[in-house]
């Protein structure tokens, strides 16, 4: 049995003992870690900042909630603020002005465009014809003030056919034919066509208005020239030369046949393309 050494202090000059060996098969090297640190095989528990909450990668930050004495609630995008407020002021005063306004920020932010907007001056909205007075379409012109074959022209021309079907559509419509069992399945299938504007749709109107003129031909004088006015709107649908003459006799055979008037169509028209312009109505 070895005596018990003395204690011995270690001093100034005495080497340290030389570290453990390092085993000859430590194991899977360590991932090397980021910022340029090289790993030696030994696990190293390296101190990284926490990154922030604001800066966390796959954190979804929260929007921000406006403080009122009600309670917490969430911020409105200014965009949509303004347009609310300028919405109220027209509706409260009723203004051209600031009917003006509240139009030129939808078209800002982009809720209406610019045809559609000049397409409700051209029909004689006020606050539209304000929102464009530096530049005015067709020329200044507006429906009300043309002739009834100008106006389709007109219609063709600066807006599309699109603008010309919904105007011989109001016709119809007004005329209280969209109840006719005969024409409801034409006005239909001109609908469906104005949605999505396939040739399929178009074929479908001019089949739908052969068909009539066939079974109306023996029939009186009021029911063929229902039957001619929809063979002349589904010309316009399958965008055949002279759209425009065709819309025109569209407006003419109506008020030949007692259902539409030919001096208040303009005005019907123009309601009709208003309300669709600016996204008030079908």
């Amino acid at each position: 049995m070895r005596p018990p050494q003395p204690h011995h202090r270690r001093g100034p000059g005495d080497r340290l003992p030389s570290p453990r060996p390092v085993e000859s098969n430590p194991g899977p090297p360590v991932n090397e870690p980021r910022h340029g640190v090289a790993s030696t095989g030994w696990k190293r528990s390296i101190r990284r900042p926490r990154p922030s909450p604001r800066c966390a990668p796959g954190r979804v930050r929260r929007p921000r909630r406006a403080w009122s004495p009600a309670g917490p609630f969430p911020e409105v995008p200014v965009s949509d603020a303004r347009l609310r407020e300028l919405e109220r002021r027209w509706k409260e005063t009723g203004s051209p002005d600031d009917e003006a306004a509240y139009l030129l920020e939808r078209v800002r932010v982009g809720d209406l465009t610019r045809e559609r907007l000049e397409l409700a001056a051209y029909c004689g909205r006020q606050g539209a014809a304000r929102a464009c007075a530096s530049q005015p379409p067709a020329e200044g012109r507006t429906l009300m003030a043309e002739s009834l074959r100008a106006a389709m022209a007109t219609l063709l021309r600066v807006f599309g056919v699109q603008a010309l079907v919904r105007a011989c559509m109001a016709i119809f419509e007004g005329g209280k034919l969209q109840g006719d069992a005969s024409v409801a399945p034409i006005l239909a299938r001109t609908a469906e066509w104005l949605y999505c504007k396939s040739p399929e749709s178009a074929l479908a109107v001019r089949s739908l208005a052969d068909q009539l003129w066939g079974s109306w031909q023996s029939a009186p004088s009021h029911d063929r020239l229902v039957a001619s006015a929809t063979i002349e709107l589904a010309r316009v649908v399958a965008e055949e030369e002279a759209c425009e003459t065709s819309a025109y006799r569209v407006i003419r055979l109506l008020d030949q046949a007692g259902i539409a008037r030919l001096d208040v169509a303009a005005s019907t028209i123009a309601a009709s393309l208003v309300k669709w312009s600016l996204g008030q109505g079908k």
